[in-house]
């Protein structure tokens, strides 16, 4: 008798908080991420001013700290020259030299976090993907490329082969991916 009063009461006790669950469901606060990350973030050596800032507002639009770009101008031996010098231009009379191209660590999104990110970037300018798989396995992350910049031409293939595959999954199209040719001069 007493097992079987336990078991009602289990079953009971159950029902109220799937219920409860069901009824009254948990919502996450957003969180505004200058609150939490408050130092200034600047921009890295290798990046364009034109490419940070739209860097930013993707993070901003996707809801996550802008405090994970990798590499911009670099030379590690996976990258194989696609993060290599592209050219320079002149900022607040100073020449700086950038890379197109930039790595950003996403090691710690979600799928869903990642595919809102890669979506905010696209918004902005950046054609880019995540590369994972057996060559990438334990360096996972985003490589993204800015389109308005002049871009060598192994990142435009890159942007060729990321506009082929953004256009048969049938995923929008922005102003920029018409006019991102102009700067490959």
């Amino acid at each position: 008798m007493r097992r079987f009063l336990v078991f009602s009461l289990i079953l009971v006790l159950g029902a109220v908080l799937g219920f409860a669950l069901w009824r009254f469901p948990y919502r996450a606060k957003t969180v505004d991420v200058a609150s939490i990350f408050p130092r200034r973030f600047s921009r890295p050596y290798g990046m364009a001013p034109a490419a940070f800032e739209a860097f930013v507002r993707a993070c901003n639009g996707a809801k996550i700290h802008p405090y994970r770009i990798g590499q911009t101008i670099g030379n590690h031996p996976l990258s194989v020259g696609y993060q290599a010098r592209d050219g320079a231009l002149v900022f607040r009379g100073e020449k700086l030299d950038y890379s197109a191209a930039v790595d950003v660590g996403a090691f710690e999104l979600t799928p869903a976090q990642r595919a809102r990110f890669l979506e905010s970037l696209a918004k902005q300018g950046f054609a880019a993907w995540y590369r994972e798989g057996r060559k990438w396995r334990g360096r996972e992350h985003i490589h993204a490329i800015y389109a308005p910049l002049p871009i060598k031409w192994q990142l435009q293939s890159q942007m060729r082969e990321w506009g082929n595959g953004r256009r048969r999954a049938g995923k929008p199209r922005y102003h920029w991916q018409r006019r991102w040719r102009r700067n490959w001069n």
